[in-house]
């Protein structure tokens, strides 16, 4: 590690310049602050252009005068928001629920996100190394070397420096925050579990708009040990169930980063990468909350490639790390997918309001819904024509059926404004995640159900709330669903 001591004031940046490499070029640290940004997950919604017909009466209540530039091209909202319904359950009765589960899986906490976003504060510092001044050249050599370097690799680290960092304010000055004894970083050998459960819309890589995935894992030294799945293969999914076990064997400190990779199977011709994530099992090893955790918790993470800036879709796992000793006296955990079972979801857009104009004074609002996975089976209501004070009234009941447990638990809520000659224009949009009443609905084998309930919509190119839609829901199991029937829409049997 590297202990930084400065006495007297702290600046604001702090470097420490000229440390030499190991060839003759100078290398500079930095030391900054820096944020991680997100892009959007998904790409924007596709206008909606199937017609309806029916009519409602025009509201004479106030007018709201909010007016919205049309929006042609139907983008949705972030992706990066999720609605939690109230209602649904918390996440401690659900997580006590699930541990009496007999499925390894569905029994262990979830994150919807990288645990790197989750755990508070790292082991280590990384400094980015970039290349400083060249010596040992004439002048018109060096000259000609570093006008070659900014050009072609102006600001591109060399590398990166992992350290402890303090500032104290003396030498024998104590600083906040754990430290981590040198004895602890003596080499030592520890073994990764890697538990694969699930792909999440990768990409299309085949003409057929599907991929055939399989996983290929890279670590160790300069990340030249391959484990290349074949076995692991899915044919024609975007969502591929993998279930699959990896055991790694490293040094810590060390070469530490895993790369977890998708690639696309060709049959004929090379094979596509989808997509990577990488993991640094150092910054876990030594990170004293990753290592409270009982069970290590099952994580959403993107999937990223050096040819876009966009997620290539998103991969569900978890990670074990364990010493010599403890691996030898635990075994593998066996993963299997768990037994689907039918449910039928039923949902009731009651109302909407402050639904802001897109035809000058008014607009003519419909509701859509679907699960983010499955958008061939969208669902939407009839049209509350010429609304003029951003209410619709509706009473339309949605229903689809689906097993349980679901791979992707979200659902996706928009406010359209149909129009008759060009395509319709999105309003908003929610993401709302159904993972507890989902998991709930599954555990206890019996209906779950949300009482009526308003739910904000936001649009990504507008401030505020877009408009609000009234609905409720519920969640059956088939046999519920045959006892109970009912119609779709405002059809009968309307129980």
């Amino acid at each position: 590690g590297i202990q930084l001591l400065y006495e007297g004031d702290v600046k604001e940046d702090l470097s420490m310049a000229a440390v030499k490499g190991a060839n003759s070029d100078d290398v500079a640290i930095n030391i900054a602050n820096h944020s991680d940004s997100d892009p959007d997950d998904d790409d924007v919604e596709q206008p909606l252009l199937k017609k309806s017909k029916s009519k409602k009466k025009k509201s004479a209540s106030m007018k709201r005068r909010q007016r919205v530039p049309k929006n042609g091209d139907g983008s949705s909202a972030p992706e990066d928001e999720e609605v939690e319904l109230a209602g649904a359950g918390a996440s401690e009765d659900l997580q006590f629920e699930a541990a009496n589960i007999d499925d390894p899986v569905m029994s262990r906490p979830a994150e919807r996100v990288e645990l790197e976003r989750i755990i508070q504060g790292t082991a280590f510092d990384e400094l980015q190394l970039f290349r400083g001044k060249v010596r040992g050249l004439s002048k018109k050599e060096k000259k000609q070397r570093e006008k070659a370097l900014l050009e072609f690799n102006a600001r591109k680290p060399a590398g990166k420096l992992k350290a402890c960092v303090q500032l104290t304010e003396n030498k024998t000055g104590q600083s906040a925050g754990r430290v981590i004894p040198v004895k602890d970083l003596a080499s030592q050998k520890v073994i990764v579990r890697l538990y694969v459960i699930r792909g999440i819309q990768v990409v299309p890589k085949d003409s057929g708009g599907t991929s055939d995935p399989f996983i290929q894992i890279a670590y160790g030294p300069g990340k030249k040990t391959i484990i290349k799945d074949k076995n692991s293969m899915r044919e024609q999914t975007l969502n591929p169930e993998f279930y699959c076990v990896y055991e790694m064997e490293l040094n810590l400190p060390g070469d530490s980063e895993i790369d977890i990779q998708v690639w696309d199977w060709d049959k004929v011709g090379s094979n596509d990468l989808i997509g990577t994530t990488t993991i640094d099992v150092e910054n876990r090893w030594f990170n004293d909350e990753w290592k409270g955790y009982a069970k290590k918790p099952l994580e959403i993470r993107s999937l990223w490639s050096p040819k876009s800036r966009l997620p290539q879709g998103r991969i569900e796992l978890w990670m074990d790390v364990m010493s010599m000793s403890e691996a030898s006296m635990t075994p593998k955990i066996d993963i299997q997918p768990p037994v689907p079972e039918p449910y039928e979801m039923r949902i009731i857009i009651w109302n909407t309001r402050n639904v802001v104009f897109k035809d000058g004074d008014s607009s003519d609002i419909y509701v859509v819904a679907f699960m983010e996975d499955d958008k061939k089976n969208k669902q939407e209501t009839d049209v509350h024509w010429n609304s003029d004070d951003g209410t619709g009234m509706f009473n339309w009941r949605m229903k689809f059926k689906l097993d349980l447990p679901y791979k992707l638990p979200r659902m996706k809520l928009q406010i359209w404004d149909k129009d008759t000659v060009t395509s319709d224009d999105s309003i908003g949009e929610a993401a709302i995640s159904l993972q507890k009443l989902f998991q709930r609905a599954y555990v206890q084998k019996k209906s779950q159900a949300l009482e009526a309930q308003w739910v904000a919509l936001y649009h990504p190119n507008f401030e505020g709330i877009q408009g609000e839609v009234e609905m409720s829901l519920e969640v059956l199991t088939a046999a519920e669903a045959a006892a109970r029937p009912n119609g779709k829409g405002q059809e009968e049997p309307n129980a």
